[in-house]
């Protein structure tokens, strides 16, 4: 059955060290990227998962790589995550009752990672039958992207996170520092001072003298004071409303144009060479996005599958999911043995 990829919204050879068992994702129904669809993920579909995943390693034996780990998703959309060296691989996963776990091994960038916390949240990218229906149910784990933003809700950290604790505020030393805005003494004054000065302040004839205008001129001071804030608090609220208004905005679509084109040249509906005018069209401001969309999904495929030259050897694969795993485990032994880049081994 024909696969397309869908985002979970969706380094050098080294030494590898082994990591403890981590949550790669709970059960629950999320939405895809563009919010159209649910993905569907349980018990089941994480046993689907473990299944294919065995399978592959038992297939392909020492060649199998592994499922690769990244810094977001440079596999699926090289375009926005730039950075193609791995951290590390998921070389272990089983399917328990509260969702779907991985055993990682790190290089040294991803131990690096692991323990100084840059990226904390696993995001999977994973494969579902190509449908029409309003609910996909996931069933191969392409690879995992550490970020920061999981879509998914429920992940748990796989690296350190340094927690800021909320400084504690003296009472007494924000009652001291008031007393001595209000007496008019130097901010080094000692309690002794201040108390003498109060004395002062407080015997009853300047206490009297004093009541009236201490009190306008706080009112004054504290009127000024909160006039100016609000103000300021307006002004800021009001930018950076319209600055993430704007930003949202671009984001919703540049992401939804990843993931139409992606499903398209996935599904065999385009090619790789029409990525970048497929993605322009639809990120024209005068363009009708829906429409658009609609017209790059509802092609009908024109997926090649004639033999294709993997390692030096003519294949005939017809099955795009068994072409998709042949391409990648030469990709992966050509980055692992060549030290090439992904987009290097990839053309190669």
């Amino acid at each position: 059955m024909k696969k397309h990829r869908t985002l979970a919204l969706i380094a050098n050879a080294a030494p590898m060290v082994g990591g403890d068992w981590e949550l790669i994702a709970p059960y629950g129904e999320f939405p895809t990227a563009d919010r159209k669809r649910v993905q569907k993920f349980g018990r089941p579909q994480a046993d689907a998962m473990v299944a294919t995943f065995n399978s592959v390693w038992h297939r392909l034996g020492t060649l199998f790589r592994g499922v690769p780990i990244f810094h977001g998703h440079p596999d699926v959309d090289p375009k926005t995550w730039t950075d193609d060296r791995r951290l590390g691989k998921v070389v272990e996963i089983e399917a328990r009752e509260d969702g779907l776990y991985g055993r990682p091994e790190w290089n040294a960038l991803g131990a690096d990672n692991a323990r100084e916390g840059w990226w904390l949240y696993p995001s999977p990218a994973w494969l579902h039958p190509v449908t029409t229906a309003k609910v996909v149910e996931p069933d191969e784990l392409l690879s995992i992207g550490l970020v920061n933003t999981p879509n998914i809700p429920g992940s748990q950290p796989w690296a350190n996170s340094a927690e800021m604790e909320d400084e504690e505020i003296s009472t007494d030393d924000t009652m001291k520092d008031k007393l001595i805005a209000l007496l008019g003494m130097e901010a080094t004054a000692s309690e002794d001072e201040i108390l003498a000065a109060l004395e002062a302040k407080m015997t009853p004839a300047a206490a009297e003298a004093n009541a009236d205008e201490m009190a306008a001129a706080e009112a004054e001071k504290l009127a000024a004071e909160e006039k100016a804030k609000e103000a300021e608090q307006m002004a800021a609220e009001a930018n950076s409303a319209k600055d993430a208004a704007e930003a949202q905005a671009k984001a919703i679509r540049e992401t939804f144009a990843v993931v139409v084109v992606n499903s398209a040249i996935t599904a065999g509906k385009a090619t790789e060479a029409e990525r970048e005018a497929l993605t322009n069209s639809l990120l024209a401001e005068e363009a009708d996005l829906k429409a658009v969309a609609d017209g790059i999904l509802e092609k009908e495929p024109e997926l090649n599958t004639g033999k294709i030259e993997i390692g030096g050897k003519m294949l005939a694969i017809s099955n795009p999911r068994e072409r998709q795993a042949a391409i990648l485990t030469e990709v992966n032994s050509r980055m692992d043995s060549k030290g090439m880049t992904y987009d290097q081994a990839y053309k190669a």
